[in-house]
């Protein structure tokens, strides 16, 4: 924990200042989400329908970047990059109302592990636990994240600290992370 800052930003800096690590993650990105995650109806299912799905998937993934700028396959590789380079991102979800005209009124956004605020820790809610920035239930499992709105490196040190974090429910956020130890 108390190190997980330092490391991480020695990582980036490893990435954005030496080309051979910086290679290193792009070759990773690309063997790892190759062509991305391309869902196929399954055998069996009506011709339109099959249409349907394929119509919905390509319009989702058009749409899907709550900043327009890029498109699933373009988010599938922010995400392992993220990943590769800062050991864990987060995917924020957003249902949309149907005013925005999306056919799947549905987005998302890959943020850096930066917006997590590790050094929130006690018990702030009565039976669930809070671990840097991360709120568990009795069981053990996730159960919400503490995010700040705005990415602290930002924001400068002094606002940093400022800046309250938000609780946000697990059931609209994915920690994206490899799981080496159990």
């Amino acid at each position: 924990g108390p190190a997980l800052d330092i490391i991480r930003r020695r990582s980036r800096d490893l990435i954005r200042n030496n080309e051979w690590a910086a290679n290193g993650k792009r070759k990773l990105v690309a063997h790892i989400v190759g062509s991305g995650i391309v869902p196929r109806p399954a055998d069996g299912t009506a011709k339109a329908n099959k249409r349907r799905a394929t119509d919905l998937w390509k319009s989702f993934v058009e749409t899907c970047d709550t900043e327009g700028v890029s498109d699933y396959y373009g988010k599938q590789a922010q995400i392992i990059g993220e990943v590769v380079e800062g050991g864990a991102c987060f995917v924020r979800w957003f249902m949309r109302p149907p005013e925005r005209g999306l056919k799947v009124p549905l987005q998302f956004q890959v943020l850096e592990h930066e917006f997590l605020d590790i050094t929130k820790t006690g018990e702030f809610t009565k039976g669930v636990l809070t671990l840097m920035g991360v709120d568990y239930d009795a069981d053990g499992r996730r159960v919400a994240y503490w995010l700040f709105p705005k990415h602290p490196g930002e924001q400068g040190y002094a606002r940093r600290s400022m800046e309250q974090s938000e609780r946000h429910d697990a059931s609209m956020v994915d920690h994206v992370f490899r799981q080496d130890r159990p």
